[in-house]
């Protein structure tokens, strides 16, 4: 690699912005509203989450690798984020008035799996290598949730999903949304936003097994 790339690379470093935005994850304020006022939401004694990734390497695997053995396998998030999830999610129920320690009954499991997730070094091993004209062009990452929620219904198992998605636009003419959309305060917008929707489908999942019996 020739003088001049590494000196781009350093200056890609110390000036380019990136902002955060996302897509699918709109809260469902009315539905939420209405839910809060129905008495016959169900209340859940525990909740259990677990929360996977496919940490972004390459653009390669994650698109266009027809070998689909040599793609990342899903691993378990760190324990800070998977206790922040944990958090977030008993939070959110408890306010929904769907989590109560001592008198609630059953449990609730929330599986995540965060598609492309990155961190700062990996985008050194890979993105700002193979993406050397970021100060020019606008370039992007995307990171994609899948959210899948069980419970116990009167009629049995019963699970609910959802999607949605976060994108990092890269260029220096972002740079100064940055303190306003960084990625990490995106990602917890965006798990927030998914638990509170989720909130509404195990409500309306549960009480439509209710009234179908």
């Amino acid at each position: 690699m020739t003088k001049h790339i590494y000196l781009l690379l350093i200056f890609v470093s110390v000036f380019s912005g990136c902002a955060a935005f996302q897509s699918g994850a709109a809260i469902r304020r009315a539905e939420i509203w209405d839910m809060k006022n129905d008495n016959s939401r169900p209340v859940f004694a525990e909740i259990r989450v677990f929360w996977n990734e496919v940490k972004f390497r390459t653009r390669e695997d994650m698109i266009g690798d027809p070998d689909a053995d040599k793609k990342p396998k899903p691993t378990m998030v760190s324990n800070s984020d998977n206790r922040f999830l944990q958090r977030t999610a008993e939070d959110v129920f408890a306010e929904a008035g769907m989590y109560d320690r001592q008198n609630g009954t059953g449990t609730l499991e929330i599986g995540l799996v965060s598609y492309g997730r990155w961190n700062y070094r990996s985008l050194w091993k890979g993105f700002l290598v193979d993406t050397p004209f970021v100060m020019l062009l606008p370039t992007s990452l995307a990171t994609m949730h899948k959210m899948v929620v069980g419970f116990e219904t009167p009629e049995g198992k019963k699970h609910v999903g959802s999607t949605a998605t976060m994108k990092t636009v890269f260029h220096a003419l972002i740079f100064p949304l940055y303190p306003f959309a960084t990625p990490a305060s995106k990602e917890k917008k965006i798990l927030r936003n998914m638990l509170w929707n989720s909130t509404v489908s195990v409500h309306n999942a549960y009480k439509g097994q209710a009234e179908a019996k």
